[in-house]
């Protein structure tokens, strides 16, 4: 009883070394085929989707805020004068 729990572990770790090891080498293959231009490709694309990101995010706050001054003239607007 005991060797079949061996047995298992003994399968369980051999799965997860090949796994790590296909993915290491999966990675080393990468990163060995990129060049000091892809990587500094990759990273002025990586910058330019931030800057995308910080200014979609800035400018729906602006347009919210926009709004809520809007919605807040017309409430204003429409309210009668007791003058």
């Amino acid at each position: 009883m005991n060797t079949h729990y061996q047995q298992e572990f003994n399968q369980d770790m051999a799965d997860k070394a090949s796994i790590t090891t296909y993915t290491a080498s999966a990675f080393t293959a990468l990163w060995g085929a990129l060049t000091f231009e892809h990587v500094v490709a990759l990273f002025g694309l990586m910058i330019g989707f931030i800057g995308l990101a910080v200014n979609i995010y800035f400018k729906r706050r602006e347009d919210q805020r926009a709004h809520e001054r809007h919605m807040k003239y017309m409430a204003e607007r429409d309210q009668p004068n007791e003058t």
